[in-house]
């Protein structure tokens, strides 16, 4: 009991969440914690009410001064709210009026908003490109109502503002995708966005513009505080950037890339753009280390050819966001492309060789150099003008008047697609 006493001093100054990390007495914890987080409104509902004695010569001490008639959360509370409901009047505590708020989900794919994922929310010192890059790559699907963290933003936090105002939402859009739309009600804007007249790529940007003209006089505060800000949170000292890779000098050729079998384990349409593919793809680096690369084959390849299929991919290039999803890497395709060479009419995955495995790489000649540690765009467009299929189908590297064939240890590489491009 006096090791409890002298803890209970020290209660004053911490959450009960940090409490709870005290070993001395078990047996006490598992009784007087969930009343702890009744006060403090975190869900946990373990108690051992035979312990109920302690219990309540514990919380008499601990929540003397801390008596409530009201208490606020979200939905995910409501467990703990009960268990304060039914405990607490047994201590002495009358019940509280407990209220509820919706949870608005965050604008990230999981739907979680969290401080452990930054895109997810918008901070009350976020700068107007801050919040508009987060907005750009919220995830949207259009038609989706459910789960959509820009909808329920707009639902709970900007029409309050708005219909406050008594003024109109405004979705600003070019003339020739049929001008502006004026929504009065949060109701209109979600059946016209069910319906697909309203499209995530024009109502990201007007919800993104409601909410920087709200956080605005918020961060305008913060900003005259800073040391109070700085003394709450205050910033880790970082260690220094590692130097930037040296850019290679030799010329570059296909050895630059660096080139590795990889197999398609999952795949499916990308959330934000019909003409793309998101994979997932194993190249050899262990399990649970599969890259996530995107490709533009919807229009070319059946989604059940993609699934378990052996492909080759460029793993050295820089990660690229592409509509909200970053990608890993490249696969290669040979295609046929229009007059104008603008577009491709006809496009098909260049094939490892039969007995490939993920992991394997391409060979080419000592005097054509080593893969780059990063490759740039403009090394790589370089060579991909010298890559094509010849007659037979096989994938070739033009170089010096010869055609250096695609080969691992298993063969030659090879499309059905002949005399295309391969990029």
């Amino acid at each position: 009991m006096a090791q409890f006493l002298n803890i209970r001093r020290r209660w004053e100054r911490r959450a009960a969440v940090e409490s709870i990390r005290h070993r001395s007495i078990p047996a006490c914890w598992c009784c007087c914690t969930p009343a702890f987080l009744a006060r403090e409104k975190m869900a946990c509902l373990s108690c051992d009410l035979r312990s109920l004695n302690f219990f309540e010569r514990a919380m008499r001490s601990f929540m003397r001064r801390r008596a409530v008639d009201c208490q606020f959360g979200g939905v995910d509370q409501r467990k703990i709210f009960m268990f304060a409901r039914e405990h607490l009047p047994r201590i002495g505590y009358k019940k509280r009026i407990h209220l509820m708020n919706p949870l608005v989900p965050g604008l990230g794919k999981s739907g979680k908003m969290s401080s452990s994922e930054p895109l997810s929310k918008v901070d009350f010192d976020d700068d107007d490109k801050a919040i508009a890059d987060k907005f750009s790559q919220a995830y949207s699907v259009d038609g989706q109502v459910q789960g959509n963290g820009i909808l329920a933003m707009l639902k709970y936090v900007v029409f309050r503002r708005l219909e406050s105002a008594k003024r109109a939402f405004v979705v600003k859009r070019d003339a020739k995708w049929g001008g502006d739309l004026v929504f009065n009600s949060y109701k209109e804007i979600e059946e016209a966005f069910a319906a697909k007249t309203l499209a995530s790529v024009d109502l990201k940007p007007a919800v993104a513009a409601e909410i920087m003209q709200l956080v605005k006089p918020l961060r305008d505060a913060i900003n005259k505080h800073t040391d109070l800000l700085n003394a709450a949170y205050p910033v880790e000292k970082k260690e220094a950037a590692p130097a930037p890779k040296a850019a290679p000098t030799t010329e570059a050729t296909i050895a630059s890339f660096d080139v590795v079998v990889g197999k398609i384990v999952h795949v499916e349409r990308h959330p934000n753009a019909d003409s793309l593919y998101v994979e997932k793809i194993d190249i050899g680096e262990g399990e649970g280390k599969e890259r996530t690369i995107i490709s533009g084959l919807v229009n070319f390849v059946p989604i059940e050819q993609m699934q378990n299929r052996l492909v080759l991919v460029i793993a050295n290039l820089p990660v690229k966001t592409m509509r909200g999803v970053a990608s890993q890497g490249m696969v290669f395709a040979a295609s046929h492309k229009s007059e104008d060479g603008k577009t491709s009419t006809a496009v098909a995955l260049v094939d490892p060789p039969a007995g490939s495995k993920p992991g394997d790489r391409l060979q080419w000649p000592a005097e054509l150099g080593v893969a780059d540690p990063e490759l740039s765009s403009k090394r790589m467009e370089r060579v991909l003008k010298k890559l094509k299929t010849n007659d037979a189908g096989v994938a070739v590297f033009e170089h010096k008047g010869a055609e250096l064939p695609f080969t691992t240890a298993a063969g030659v590489c090879t499309s059905t697609l002949k005399n295309g491009s391969v990029s």
